[in-house]
């Protein structure tokens, strides 16, 4: 029986315990390839863990009947060789296997009279249904499934291949509104059925893959595998539910209470025992769906396991959004509609004190698209129209300029509105999706250099500095530690955790005119734990307005850390040895006199980050006194670091205008790797690891009398 007291220990237990043999089921092998990429996904399964248990907690009377249905969208993405014509499979075998989960779900099961007498009264109707998408995340109408030609005859569950288009696969719709199922030739070359994704992962491979001979209930299919209990298996991963056994001995457990224990999976449908150490000492329930059980001896969720899916749905669970998904609702069409499909981009023109807007119009109507009138706005201010005339047939999209617009205010932060009305001549049909707004930033004449900032003058961060944060967590000003005075810029990553919140803070725009520039500031960080996702420091570039950057300087983790031990359990807070100054070299901005520069922060698991002390100088073209031409040190970056598949190598004090080469060598010093690079003001090459063997490598770069090297470890 499973001991809440026991659960944050156990949690990852199984997958320490894996061996190495062929299963079924690729979900726990992929799940510990998964946290060995991502060491942070642990914690975050930890929080998922943690809800779970405190909602059974708070809901045990409630779970025979919740008193309403979930209904899960479900997208079934076929990946088909055309060599083997049956993976491409049928429409109708597809519809069987929605109606093998609809059923198996609901607990109205052909077969759910073998369950045994002792199981009975924990046998569960989830009250979870399933349909085949009928609305496309574009908001068309869809069939729920997606067909690609691949020249794979099989995939594989360390790669993910099977999620990708650029790797044989099909993109994941969004995760949140759909159930992803990759229907596929084989996996691991047909030593696995299929394999899913526990919530709380990363979206971009969240669901389950399946292989096409053991999905749904029509040939061509393999025994004993015949009744889609595959899919069911899987999906009962998804949800969270773990294998029945705990993929261990009699002392792993499920984190269920009233499935029984077992000290490993059943295959065929045997009756046995496996551990007799409880009481009520029943025989494995090898009928539960999360056991290795032939298809035909399958055929229960239990009242625990019903439990521990449900937690997922609630507000605050990790799938509560597929609950507000409109995935299953089908689409009604219009003759006549007109979608503000896109805003490409409000670019500028000279000073960007003048837009040019760039929309893209789609047509959601059934009929072709004429005409439209467009309206459009900046901060509010006057409205302007236009008409766009052409054709465009249902479904296509169309990219129109607009007249220019004149940006009258010096604020550096702009909205644009664009509204579609009348699509040819008559009211749109659907109003909800005519109207969009952007945020840009404009490009007004730069500030002259030099420029510095302490963060002594209280009015950052509402004065001369701009921000932007999706979830509204902004770095602030902190008068806990600074480099030399009171006060630094801050962002407090120990109060606030969320992997993946990108969060900036711009500087004015300046100007570089006649000056070669150079950036310097003082940064202090710590990390919590050496393992964890890390935080990732950014310095970017953009010369056009703020529509595009360019990433100057990156540092993350280990690399990014003022100290070397972290600090886990307290904020940090910098003393006068945990500063280090960071020198970058703009050379390649000079001349230009509207340059706009950001620190960005991407967040992991690390503790807080400071910057202090930004000091922006330069020496004016054409000089040649040392002393305005200060000697810079070359320095490299890489990250991640560890890495996998590939890594991002960041330079920075080599001249521009000379090539480079780019080596990676062993630690013996053979070199592994060797490229020419040509050096821009971008200061950023990508290195692409998937040849590398596991371990230690020296990565430099070679500029005649210049070189800078840095570790990377490289992990699979």
């Amino acid at each position: 029986m499973f001991t809440k007291t026991a659960a944050a220990v156990a949690l990852l237990l199984p997958v320490l315990l894996l061996a190495q043999t062929t299963e079924p089921c690729g979900t726990m092998p992929a799940l510990a390839n998964q946290l060995q990429n991502n060491p942070a996904a642990a914690e975050k399964m930890h929080q998922i863990e943690d809800f779970t248990q405190k909602w059974i907690d708070k809901n045990a009377g409630r779970v025979k009947e919740m008193g309403t249905i979930i209904t899960i969208p479900v997208v079934v993405h076929v990946l088909y060789n055309a060599g083997v014509p049956e993976t491409n499979i049928s429409e109708a075998k597809i519809l069987s296997q929605i109606d093998v989960l609809n059923a198996d779900f609901r607990r109205l099961n052909e077969n759910a009279d073998n369950t045994p007498p002792e199981f009975l009264p924990v046998a569960a109707d989830a009250e979870i249904e399933f349909c085949l998408a009928q609305r496309a995340p574009d908001g068309f109408p869809t069939s729920g499934i997606t067909r690609t030609a691949t020249v794979k005859t099989s995939f594989t569950t360390s790669t993910d291949d099977a999620k990708f288009n650029n790797t044989g696969g099909h993109d994941a719709w969004p995760s949140d509104t759909y159930l992803n199922m990759w229907v596929v030739p084989s996996i691991n070359g047909g030593n696995v059925l299929g394999y899913a994704q526990f919530p709380g992962q990363d979206a971009a491979t969240d669901g389950v893959v399946i292989a096409y001979n053991c999905f749904g209930t029509i040939p061509p299919y393999i025994t004993p595998y015949i009744y889609g209990r595959t899919s069911v298996h899987e999906i009962g991963h998804w949800l969270n539910l773990r294998h029945i056994w705990g993929d261990g001995d009699c002392s792993v457990d499920d984190f269920v209470n009233d499935t029984p224990r077992s000290d490993g999976p059943n295959y065929g449908c045997p009756t046995t025992n496996s551990c007799s150490n409880e009481s009520p000492d029943y025989n494995d329930m090898k009928e539960n769906y999360m056991d290795y059980s032939n298809d035909g001896c399958m055929n229960l969720f239990t009242l625990g396991q019903k439990q521990r899916m449900w937690a997922l749905f609630e507000p605050g669970g990790a799938r509560y959004a597929i609950t507000q998904s409109n995935g299953c609702v089908p689409v009604e069409l219009g003759a006549s509609d007109a979608s503000l499909y896109n805003i490409v981009q409000p670019f500028g023109a000279g000073n960007c004190t003048v837009l040019e807007p760039v929309i893209q119009m789609q047509n959601f109507g059934t009929q072709p698209l004429y005409y439209v009138q467009i309206s459009y706005s900046v901060d509010g201010g006057e409205l302007y129209t236009t008409e766009w005339t052409g054709e465009v047939p249902p479904a296509g999209i169309v990219t129109i300029a607009l007249p220019p617009v004149v940006i009258s205010n010096g604020n550096l932060l702009h909205n644009l509105s664009v509204t579609l009305n009348n699509p040819n001549g008559v009211p749109d049909f659907n109003n909800a999706n005519n109207s969009s707004m952007v945020t840009f930033t404009s490009d007004l004449p730069g500030a002259p250099i030099p420029f510095a900032d302490s963060f002594e003058s209280s009015d950052f961060p509402f004065g001369i500095w701009d921000f932007s944060s999706a979830d509204g967590q902004f770095f602030g000003l902190n008068n806990a530690a600074g480099h030399t005075g009171t006060y630094s810029a801050y962002m407090n990553n120990f109060g606030y955790i969320a992997p993946g919140q990108v969060d900036d803070f711009i500087l004015p725009n300046l100007d570089f005119e006649n000056f070669a520039p150079m950036l310097e500031f003082w940064v202090a960080y710590a990390q919590q734990t050496p393992d964890e996702d890390p935080d990732v420091l950014e310095v970017l570039v953009s010369t056009d307005c703020g529509e595009t950057y360019t990433t100057v300087f990156i540092k993350g983790g280990a690399e990014l850390a003022t100290t070397t031990e972290p600090v886990l359990g307290t904020a940090f807070v910098p003393n006068g040895n945990q500063w280090r100054r960071e020198t970058v070299n703009l050379f390649g901005f000079g001349e230009l006199r509207n340059v706009i520069i950001a620190f960005r922060q991407t967040r992991g698991a690390g503790n807080n980050l400071y910057i202090d002390d930004i000091n922006i100088t330069g020496f004016t073209v054409g000089t040649d006194n040392p002393l305005q031409q200060p000697e810079i040190q070359p320095q490299i970056s890489v990250y991640p670091n560890p890495a996998s598949q590939t890594a991002v190598v960041a330079f920075s004090g080599f001249n521009l205008t000379q090539p480079a080469v780019l080596r990676v060598t062993d630690y013996t010093g053979r070199v592994v790797m060797q490229q020419s690079t040509a050096m821009s003001a971008q200061n950023t090459q990508q290195l692409n690891l998937q040849q590398l063997l596991p371990g230690v490598y020296f990565v430099s770069v070679v500029q005649q009398n210049k070189t800078a090297t840095q570790k990377l470890v490289v992990v699979k």
